[in-house]
């Protein structure tokens, strides 16, 4: 009785250092992205109070 067996190839695991690619999102990307994201509702909360003052509520 003869027994075989087939060898399979191993994969590889991902590299435990997960890094951004080169050219990739940086730190100053990122933050301006969220400064222009807040800066829409920051004029709001300026400008409600001074537009509230001059023509009123309703």
């Amino acid at each position: 009785m003869s027994v075989t067996t087939s060898e399979l190839p191993e994969e590889k695991a991902p590299s435990a250092a997960a890094t951004l690619r080169p050219g990739s999102l940086g730190t100053a990307d990122i933050a301006f992205f969220v400064v222009s994201a807040a800066a829409p509702l920051t004029v709001m909360a300026g400008v409600a109070p001074l537009a509230i003052l001059l023509g009123g509520i309703g």
